[in-house]
């Protein structure tokens, strides 16, 4: 009985995440800012560790620097060399553990309810565009997802990439405050 209603709760759960669109994404930036004059962009190494996130390597890194330079290539920018580019593009990729616990309350006179916990980490990435000649950040956008395997999935983090990068360039006057 119990196996089934574990089974039950994460299909259940399953569903619900491929239906929620999994990454929350949140971004702001400088009103003062025309987005329109950036024409290239450059982005330094990639970090070599990422924070609580086993599975990440250098490798990764540069698979998510190869979709921002993807991603920012359709919207119209072109790479450059990063003492020349307009917009100096970083990011960091981590997790912090999380544990959610839910209580079932029991089915009439069948026993009392159960509680269960599961443990998970809420992974986050985080973009940010800097004007190399003003030195001053320009953009920053972060999304989080809650990762149950707990290793890097590459096709999770490349739906976040494309997550955060869809809030840029912003439509200028809606900046978060």
């Amino acid at each position: 009985m119990h196996n089934a209603k574990r089974a039950v709760l994460l299909f259940a759960t399953v569903v619900l995440v491929a239906c929620a669109g999994q990454v929350k994404t949140n971004t702001s930036y400088d009103e003062t800012v025309n987005f329109a004059s950036y024409k290239t962009f450059a982005q330094p190494p990639p970090p070599s560790s990422a924070a609580n996130m086993p599975g990440y390597s250098e490798i990764v890194g540069r698979q998510i620097q190869d979709r921002i330079s993807m991603d920012l290539q359709q919207k119209g920018l072109e790479p450059a060399a990063l003492d020349e580019a307009d917009l100096q593009v970083s990011f960091t990729l981590g997790g912090q553990e999380r544990q959610e616990a839910e209580y079932f309350t029991g089915w009439g006179w069948y026993g009392p309810g159960e509680f269960t916990t599961e443990n998970y980490v809420e992974g986050s990435l985080v973009i940010q565009m800097g004007d190399r000649a003003r030195k001053r950040l320009v953009w920053h956008g972060y999304g989080v997802e809650d990762v149950f395997s707990g290793d890097v999935n590459q096709e999770d983090v490349m739906k976040a990439v494309d997550a955060v990068l869809a809030n840029y360039p912003p439509a200028q006057g809606t900046a978060a405050k």
